[in-house]
């Protein structure tokens, strides 16, 4: 039997499907990474910034002067440290969104080849498929055709089959 003429495209394709598939399962787990990063980030900056509001408002209830001096400059400390630290905060989680953005993104662009790389390989082998089909027609079609060439070479073969002539 005849082999179809593109085998070789179809098998070197195979590996490529594996290798883009494996890359889609490797940006998937980058963006999990830093979906999980930019929570992370998110979930001190509300810390921080819960405790900061908490802190505003049991200075703002000081208003009968219940704190002392001391206790007023340490509470006002720790007000700066809480901003300063929801400042820090802040510009992690807008650089774990940036990239979360970026793993994204990387995955859309895997995804896409290993959707392309998929689709050649489909229609190659849909090819091959017409390919086998037409090329077992045609070999069914020669063989027909010789059997009625050698049928019509040799006349006392018909009459001794009991097929007219």
């Amino acid at each position: 039997m005849t082999h179809y003429p593109y085998d070789r495209l179809v098998d070197v394709r195979e590996p490529r499907l594996t290798r883009a598939m494996d890359e889609v399962r490797r940006r998937k787990e980058a963006r999990r990474s830093a979906r999980s990063a930019a929570d992370a980030c998110r979930a001190t900056l509300d810390a921080l910034l819960a405790e900061r509001e908490h802190s505003q408002h049991q200075l703002l209830r000081n208003d009968a002067g219940r704190l002392n001096t001391a206790s007023l400059a340490r509470l006002d400390l720790h007000l700066d440290l809480l901003a300063t630290r929801a400042g820090e905060a802040a510009k992690s989680l807008s650089e774990a969104n940036d990239r979360l953005c970026d793993a994204e993104s990387e995955l859309t662009e895997a995804q896409s080849r290993y959707h392309k790389l998929h689709a050649k390989r489909d229609a190659l082998i849909q090819h091959r498929r017409q390919w086998t089909k037409a090329h077992r027609r045609g070999v069914a079609r020669g063989e027909e055709a010789a059997v009625e060439d050698s049928l019509q070479a040799e006349p006392g073969v018909l009459r001794s089959a009991g097929l007219p002539r």
